[in-house]
C-alpha cells in the first residue's frame, strides 16, 4: 500500500511483555510520544479520513473538520505495535499479527477475518478493484512462506492467489497498479539481506517474476507508489540507518534509480494525476518534484511523519508543538497548511467509549483533551457482501504496509504465539505506512 509514515515495529523488552499486550490488550500508556503515523482517505468518500496515531486510530467523517477517537483494544491491538490499515467503501481493515481486523460501522464494532486469513502476520493490504493483504512469515529460515489473499467483498472473505512468493522472501510492502489492476508489486528482502527484492506479477497473483539489486546499507525496501497512469513507473524507498533513499523504476521493477535522498523520508505522495511527488521527514521538510523533470525543491520545513495527496489538497501529519498541527491540509503544493487536526481537540467515539473508558482516561491526560464525551456518532453499516468495489480515485499517498499453495501453513502454536516470536526475534518496519 503506498501509505507509510514511519513503519518501524519497536521490540519490546521481552517475550512475556509481547505476550502481554497481545493477549490481555492492557489499557496502559506504551511510552511514545503522542504522533499521527499514517492518514487513508476513503477514495470513494473523500470526507472519510482514518489516521493512525501511536494511541490508537482517530476518524473524520467531515473532511477533518472533527475527529473521534478508537482505543488500540477496539480494533485487536495493543502496546508498540502499528498496524497497516487500508479505508475502502465505507470498510476499515487492519493488518494485524494474528489476523485481519474490520469494521463495517466507522469503528465501532470490529470483527476478525478467519481462514486462510487466521493466524498469519498480515504486514500490509491495498485496495483497487478489490483488496489485496500479503503476510509476512514469522522466521523465513524456517520454510516459512509469505502469503497474498484477495477479497472481492469488502473483506468479509478472503482467498489466496494461485502462486507462491520465494519462500525466502520476507516481504515489507504490497501495492496494486491503479491502471491495471492486475499488476501486483511486493517488496521484501530474502536471505541475503542485503539486497531488496521486488516480486511483480501481471495476473493478479496467478504467476510472480521477481527482481534483485544491491541496496547496500539499507535496511528493507518500500514501494511508495504506482504510477496512477503508467503500471510501469514504481517509486521505492530504501530504509537506511543513515538515510533514506528515494528510487524510481520505469520498467516494471526491474531496475531502479536514485532519484531523492533525506535524513528519514516518512512521507510519500503522488498527485492524482500523477504529474508531482511529495516526499518528506521529520528533519528533511518537505520536497516536491514534477515527474516529468524529478527537480526537486523544498517547499516547507513541515516536520513531515505522512503525506497523502487526494483532490481536496495535500495532506500531511506533522509535529504538533514546532507545526501548529498533528494533520494538516494544503492547497497550494505544500507552502502552507490549514491545521485540520490538533489532538488537544480529541474526542472518543461515542459507541465505543464505554470499552474504551480506561485508557481514554490515560490518553485524554497525555494529550490534554478536556472532553470525555463524543456526543451521538451514528454509525453506518456497509453490506457483507459486494460483488464490485466502488472505483478507486486515482492518484496515491503514502504517509504510504505472494502467495503460496492453497494448504494452510502448519502452526505448531496458536496465532499469538507466532506474532511474540515474530517480534521477539525481529526488528522490523511495521505495516502500513507508513515513504505508510
Amino acid at each position: 500500500m503506498s501509505c507509510f509514515g514511519d513503519r518501524r515495529t519497536a521490540v519490546m523488552s521481552g517475550a512475556a511483555l509481547v505476550a502481554l499486550a497481545l493477549v490481555t490488550g492492557s489499557a496502559r500508556a506504551n511510552g511514545r510520544f503522542p504522533a499521527a503515523a499514517q492518514l487513508v482517505v476513503d477514495p470513494t468518500d473523500g470526507a472519510r479520513i482514518v489516521v493512525r496515531t501511536t494511541f490508537g486510530l482517530l476518524q473524520s467523517t467531515d473532511s477533518g473538520k472533527t475527529w473521534r477517537w478508537i482505543c488500540e483494544q477496539q480494533v485487536g491491538f495493543a502496546g508498540t505495535f502499528d498496524p497497516a490499515i487500508v479505508l475502502h467503501g465505507g470498510v476499515l481493515l487492519a493488518g494485524l499479527p494474528d489476523s485481519i481486523s474490520r469494521t463495517v460501522d466507522r469503528g465501532c464494532t470490529w470483527s476478525r477475518a478467519g481462514a486462510p486469513v487466521r493466524n498469519e502476520y498480515w504486514i500490509d493490504l491495498a485496495a483497487t478493484d478489490r483488496l489485496i493483504a500479503v503476510s509476512s512469515p514469522i522466521d523465513p529460515a524456517l520454510g516459512f512462506r509469505a502469503l497474498v489473499v484477495e477479497s472481492r467483498d469488502l473483506g468479509a472473505t478472503w482467498t489466496l492467489t494461485a502462486s507462491p512468493l520465494p519462500e525466502d522472501l520476507a516481504p515489507a510492502t504490497i501495492d496494486v497498479a491503479p491502471s491495471r489492476p492486475s499488476r501486483i508489486y511486493v517488496s521484501g528482502v530474502g536471505p541475503f539481506k542485503r539486497f531488496a527484492t521486488v516480486a511483480r506479477s501481471d495476473d493478479f497473483g496467478a504467476t510472480f517474476t521477481e527482481s534483485t539489486f544491491d541496496m547496500g546499507a539499507a535496511r528493507a525496501p518500500y514501494i511508495a507508489a504506482v504510477d496512477p497512469a503508467n503500471a510501469d513507473r514504481v517509486w521505492l524507498r530504501l530504509d537506511g540507518e543513515e538515510g533514506d533513499r528515494l528510487l524510481l523504476s520505469t520498467d516494471g521493477g526491474v531496475r531502479f534509480e536514485e532519484v531523492h535522498a533525506g535524513t528519514e523520508l516518512l512521507g510519500f505522495a503522488l498527485s492524482p494525476d500523477g504529474s508531482r511527488v511529495a516526499v518528506g521527514g521529520p528533519t528533511d521538510g518537505l520536497w516536491i518534484a514534477r515527474t516529468s523533470d524529478l527537480a526537486f525543491a523544498r517547499v516547507s520545513a513541515t516536520r513531515v511523519k505522512c503525506l497523502t495527496w487526494t483532490a481536496a489538497g495535500l495532506w500531511a501529519c506533522g509535529d504538533e508543538s514546532a507545526d501548529g498541527f498533528s494533520v494538516g491540509l494544503s492547497r497550494d503544493d505544500g507552502k502552507t497548511f490549514e491545521p485540520r487536526l490538533r489532538f488537544v481537540d480529541l474526542e472518543p467515539l461515542a459507541c465505543v467509549k464505554t470499552a474504551c473508558d480506561s485508557a481514554w482516561r490515560e490518553v485524554s491526560n497525555l494529550i490534554g483533551a478536556g472532553r470525555t464525551d463524543a456526543g451521538v456518532d451514528a454509525p453506518v453499516v456497509v453490506p457483507d457482501s459486494s460483488t464490485d468495489l466502488p472505483a478507486i480515485e486515482p492518484g496515491g499517498g503514502g504517509c504510504s504496509c505472494t502467495t503460496r499453495p492453497t494448504r494452510s501453513r502448519p502452526l505448531a502454536f496458536p496465532g499469538w504465539m507466532a506474532a511474540l516470536y515474530f517480534v521477539a526475534v525481529r526488528a522490523r518496519r511495521a505495516p502500513a505506512p507508513a515513504l505508510r
